[in-house]
């Protein structure tokens, strides 16, 4: 009888041992994420997850929300929408989700609105521009980076003030994200009395470049726009810049990641810009230097990234937001306070949730890739 007494107690005992990192006194806070941790565009989810942890393991150290951890659940849609319809469905029904943050993309995004609207889900700062997203009709969805149109003005102003170029043809991709865009090259080059010499397409997680790159070479354009992920960009810039195209200039939209596109061209990133819209990662204020330190804590042989640190200001951000919810934390009195509290403070830089540019004029430029990144406006 005493030792099955002894048994029964050591059992309960395993249940009574403190987990780390979690607050034993109140339940955490949950927060989802669906996007790519595999395949051809894995990069963008892993590194604006690995920002969201930096930002989650310094605030847990602090003490978290109001003496509540902040767990973040990250499920894999391999950036096809449908995927990432089910993923959200899972992460609010079956993992309790308190809200969504940083999931990817444009066409992951706009299959999950009716569900959003539906359920009143918030969907924080997504890894997207998109101006379809931007809607009043939206205002469960919070954005942190300026929209592609404001990057797409400032790309064509750089190709056509700062380097004198005339011939601009268009890669993208062949769904809402691209066609979009695509609209939107136009629409600014038209605004300039210039039109597209030629643009070419190809399917989303393919590398299935070869059509567009034929159909745009054709015309010898003297610059080419990229919109797409890393990984087909890449591989379009690497083809062309086979045939010797070495004044050719290229100018990719940040979905494509500056960090994950100069890993995947090397040397052959000369004459590639992208484009940026959260501060330079190398850069001393303290944000920054902050940024830099939180990743630490995750990895210490991972290097600061644009891509992380969008992550990890959307979780600060998060978090700054939750802090100052009165009474209990609800997803309607997080949404009003973020509404209220438009104009945030996190330690050096002010987040304007309402203007065009949130993080400020200054997170807005283009950075060259080779032989190491380089502001250029």
């Amino acid at each position: 009888m005493t030792n099955k007494i002894i048994i029964y107690l050591s059992a309960l005992l395993l249940f009574c041992i403190p987990l780390p990192g979690i607050s034993q006194a109140k339940s955490p806070i949950i927060l989802g994420q669906s996007a790519p941790l595999t395949g051809k565009s894995a990069r963008l989810g892993l590194n604006f997850r690995l920002g969201l942890l930096a930002a989650f393991a310094e605030i847990n150290a602090e003490g978290g929300v109001h003496g509540r951890d902040i767990l973040l659940k990250s499920r894999d849609d391999g950036y096809e929408p449908h995927r990432t319809l089910f993923n959200v469905q899972k992460l609010i029904d079956n993992d309790n989700a308190f809200l969504l943050i940083g999931n990817v993309g444009t066409p992951t995004t706009e299959e999950i609105l009716p569900l959003l609207s539906a359920r009143q889900i918030p969907l924080l700062f997504p890894y997207t521009g998109a101006v379809s997203l931007r809607d009043i009709k939206h205002p469960q969805i919070l954005h942190a980076r300026a929209s592609y149109r404001l990057e797409i003005e400032n790309i064509v102003k750089f190709l056509t003030e700062k380097k004198g170029v005339q011939r601009i043809a268009c890669f993208y991709q062949n769904d809402s994200f691209g066609k979009s865009n695509l609209q939107t090259v136009q629409d600014v080059l038209r605004q300039k009395s210039l039109k597209l010499v030629a643009q070419g397409k190809y399917e989303r997680n393919t590398l299935s470049v070869l059509g567009a790159l034929k159909t745009i070479d054709e015309q010898e354009p003297e610059a080419i726009i990229l919109v797409g992920s890393y990984a087909p960009c890449a591989e379009y810039i690497k083809l062309d810049k086979i045939k010797n195209r070495k004044n050719r200039i290229y100018c990719n939209i940040s979905f494509a990641s500056p960090g994950d596109l100069q890993k995947s061209l090397g040397k052959l990133g000369t004459n590639v810009f992208v484009s940026a819209v959260v501060p330079f990662p190398w850069a001393e204020s303290l944000l920054v230097k902050n940024y830099r330190k939180a990743l630490l804590l995750i990895d210490e042989n991972t290097g600061p990234s644009f891509l992380s640190l969008e992550g990890y200001i959307a979780g600060r951000l998060f978090t700054k937001i939750a802090r100052a919810v009165p009474g209990r934390l609800t997803r309607e009195r997080f949404l009003a306070t973020a509404q209220k509290n438009i104009n945030i403070k996190i330690d050096d830089k002010i987040c304007r949730l309402a203007e065009r540019i949130p993080l400020g004029r200054d997170s807005l430029y283009l950075v060259s890739l080779f032989p190491d990144f380089q502001k250029v406006q």
